[in-house]
């Protein structure tokens, strides 16, 4: 069963990826049409000109003596901050450039000292108690 899930997922996988060989005539239009992006009007330039920096040093990469290869994904087209939000904390959605002024106007970073030792997130309203 490991087995079968495991071939479904690495040919799912390679289905997704370009064909590294042929990256250097890969465009911003088949990264789109390839992995289902949706990217609106008014960000369709910036997020190419993201995604051609990417392709082309992905494609300087490979031409390297590296022992691994490097290709394009669902991401190449997103900026640094926007794909360090993927790290685990936004379970898959990519954040929109327009809440960066939702956030809150008060909002600042604390020094680790100002911290407090413990927090009981309970009483935060952010989890809920134990139930078993």
């Amino acid at each position: 069963m490991k087995y079968t899930f495991f071939a479904a997922l690495v040919a799912a996988v390679a289905q997704a990826k370009p064909e590294i060989n042929k990256l250097e005539s890969y465009s911003f239009e088949n990264l789109i049409q390839d992995f289902n992006l949706r990217v609106e009007p008014k960000h369709f330039l910036m997020r190419k000109g993201i995604f051609e920096a990417e392709l082309k040093r992905v494609v300087a990469h490979n031409k390297t003596n590296a022992s691994w290869k490097e290709t394009v994904n669902h991401m190449s087209h997103l900026t640094a901050e926007e794909k360090k939000a993927f790290r685990g904390r936004t379970k898959g959605r990519v954040p929109r450039l327009d809440k960066q002024k939702d956030r809150p106007t008060d909002h600042r970073l604390k020094a680790i000292n100002d911290l407090p030792t413990s927090v009981d997130w309970r009483d935060q309203n952010v989890v809920s108690a134990v139930k078993d």
